[in-house]
């Protein structure tokens, strides 16, 4: 059944263009691009170009909407939507913008909540005496976004918080430990904040205090071994007096006192062997003349 042009022109008047469209591409086909097909084809494109400013017209108002109500999620998907029937509409630009700009401060600002919100939590945690938890939930954080500076700057913050917590904590406590178990606390507090200047000046004093400590011991050590050594001298206990030196020189081989012992005692020694082996040639020779005689 051949395709009259008053049906075509009735559907666009219907506003049926798609049916319009695809009954005046059947024409041409038929009946060739003939005069009367050309004004249809006219008024089709007049038609579609009203059509799709009304659509944008509609879309436009709905977006601006939208804006106002701040739901600029939903604004920016209509307007990726529209877009192909906005392109041209000088506000379609303007629209885009401000939603974009809008959006980016909106995330901004929930970002500035979330980030508040965690400070929050790890002050509680921190209060409640969980700092190891407090450290753990944020180090997880670097994990999930490794490159975010605002999460290493919160994870320092919570180390520094971590610190000065456990040092105001113990602080009463450490005066009555010993050095070296007060040493290991601050070593351990200024390896998760090296930046704490009290724990440095702790941890140069308690440094100090066990070198101090050694020297002292090592002192007392050099002075009873010197004693000793002399003691045994001076009772004839060369063997122990040059086993006492050997033992000093060991643990301080420029000791002139075990030195001069050791040499003391070494020739002592051999003379006391000396004697030893005289006396014991004696009593046999004495034996034996005693024998002899019989």
């Amino acid at each position: 059944m051949p395709i009259v042009i008053s049906e075509i022109e009735s559907l666009i008047k219907q506003r049926q263009l798609k049916k319009a469209n695809k009954m005046l591409q059947e024409y041409f086909r038929t009946n060739g691009i003939d005069t009367n097909g050309q004004k249809v084809y006219k008024k089709l494109q007049n038609a579609i170009q009203r059509h799709n400013e009304e659509i944008g017209t509609h879309s436009m108002n709905e977006i601006q909407s939208l804006i106002k109500q701040t739901n600029f999620h939903k604004a920016l998907e209509k307007l990726n939507l529209a877009k192909k029937h906005l392109e041209h509409d000088p506000r379609f630009q303007k629209f885009y913008i401000k939603t974009i700009k809008a959006i980016n401060s909106q995330n901004s600002n929930q970002y500035k909540q979330f980030l508040k919100l965690q400070r929050s939590k790890i002050k509680k945690l921190i209060k409640k005496n969980k700092e190891n938890q407090a450290l753990k939930e944020v180090q997880e954080l670097c994990m999930k976004h490794p490159n975010n500076p605002n999460i290493k700057i919160l994870l320092q913050e919570t180390k520094q918080l971590v610190v000065i917590h456990k040092y105001k904590k113990n602080k009463v406590k450490l005066k009555k430990i010993d050095t070296k178990t007060r040493l290991e606390f601050y070593l351990k507090l200024y390896e998760i904040d090296k930046t704490n200047q009290d724990i440095k000046r702790e941890l140069a004093k308690a440094k100090k205090e066990i070198d101090q400590q050694n020297y002292f011991q090592k002192d007392q050590y050099l002075i009873e071994s010197e004693m000793q050594i002399k003691v045994l001298y001076n009772t004839g206990k060369h063997e122990k007096c040059h086993m006492a030196c050997v033992e000093l020189l060991r643990f301080d081989p420029n000791n002139k006192q075990a030195q001069k012992y050791f040499s003391k005692s070494q020739n002592g020694l051999q003379k006391q062997n000396l004697k030893i082996a005289y006396e014991k040639l004696k009593q046999h020779l004495t034996k034996s003349n005693d024998t002899i005689r019989r």
